[in-house]
């Protein structure tokens, strides 16, 4: 199948969900770069290149938190117009996809849709302000290093799929839409029981989307 997969439409909306040449998946910064590979979805070595890090929460949280690290997770997620790690639609607007902590890579990860964002140029400003605020806010260990990804997902694509997912809410059972994670899908939740919603969503956004059901008193 083409690389440009499909054109979905929800509540009049249409969408796009694609991952063509252009697309190009950084590995590190300084960044080395691998082609995506021919396929329905995102390449597969993008979509997982993070599986092993620690999502924002728990015990992750509390082993960030007892370094020093919140005041620079604050100032990253104000400069890079997220909340909690979860992009505005207005940082979505800028390229800004998400951010979250590496505490084993000793860094805070931030995702962008490279089309819209100059990754070198994001880098010495987020290396400044890492700088300022870790001499204002000293952390225990290693300084905490910044790094720059791009997105398996234009963030066009991104803010469309919300529009849509949102404007069909009673079609999808919706309970709640945030994301993306650095994994590049948008998280899903909806009425438990609701496999039919959960297959449409899945059916519609393949591997843009990760759907779950929600608790009973989930909101959106």
């Amino acid at each position: 199948m083409s690389l440009l997969r499909r054109a979905a439409v929800v509540g009049g909306l249409g969408l796009l969900a694609a991952c063509g040449p252009g697309n190009r998946v950084v590995l590190e910064t300084p960044a080395k770069t691998v082609a995506p590979t021919a396929g329905d979805d995102a390449p597969t070595a993008c979509l997982h290149r993070f599986d092993k890090v620690a999502a924002a929460s728990g015990p992750a949280q509390d082993a960030w938190d007892a370094r020093g690290g919140a005041p620079l997770w604050r100032r990253i997620g104000q400069a890079t117009d997220q909340v909690d790690g979860t992009a505005t639609d207005s940082g979505l607007a800028r390229g800004y996809l998400a951010a979250s902590f590496d505490s084993a890579g000793n860094r805070i990860v931030v995702l962008v849709d490279p089309s819209l964002v100059d990754r070198d140029a994001l880098q010495r400003r987020l290396n400044l302000l890492s700088a300022q605020v870790q001499k204002a806010h000293p952390v225990s260990g290693p300084p905490i290093r910044i790094a720059i990804f791009a997105g398996c997902f234009p963030a066009d694509q991104i803010v469309a799929l919300r529009q849509e997912v949102r404007a069909g809410a009673s079609r999808f059972a919706l309970q709640k839409l945030w994301g993306p994670g650095l994994d590049s899908r948008t998280r899903v939740t909806v009425l438990t029981g609701r496999s039919d919603a959960k297959a449409q969503l899945e059916q519609i956004y393949g591997s843009m989307v990760d759907v779950a059901y929600g608790k009973a008193d989930q909101a959106k």
